[in-house]
């Protein structure tokens, strides 16, 4: 039997991974990929990159449009969007999981702030 965070129920999470169209990892993914940074998952997703500045970014491989630059990812942790976020000063162990999901393959919830996709930031939490 596997034991499911009322958490991530209650967000979406595994509802949205059954349609599978984007890339979850979860708690026991966190665990066996071991990542120093959240960064390091990300480059296990097809079609994203990491930008490295004065942040650090998740950026679509598809463009956002002529002379309009890269298409970065919109990052929300616990469901609350990030604004000027700098994806590597979240800790990965503090993570339950993590969601990424680019283009059109982006949940409705969070398109708003862009087109590009979402990283979706999930805490441990009890429960």
């Amino acid at each position: 039997m596997t034991v499911r965070s009322s958490y991530l129920e209650r967000n979406g999470f595994y509802r949205r991974a059954r349609r599978s169209w984007g890339r979850q990892f979860t708690r026991k993914d966190l665990d066996t990929i071991d990542p120093m940074f959240v960064s390091d998952l990300l480059w296990r997703v097809p079609g994203v990159t990491v930008r490295f500045g004065s942040s650090v970014q998740a950026v679509s491989r598809r463009s956002s449009g002529v002379g309009r630059g890269p298409c970065v990812l919109s990052v929300y942790v616990d469901g609350v969007p990030m604004f000027d976020s700098h994806l590597d000063w979240i800790q990965p162990e503090g993570l339950e999981a993590v969601e990424v999901y680019r283009g059109l393959n982006t949940p409705i919830e969070y398109r708003f702030f862009n087109s590009c996709g979402v990283v979706l930031l999930w805490t441990r939490r009890g429960g």
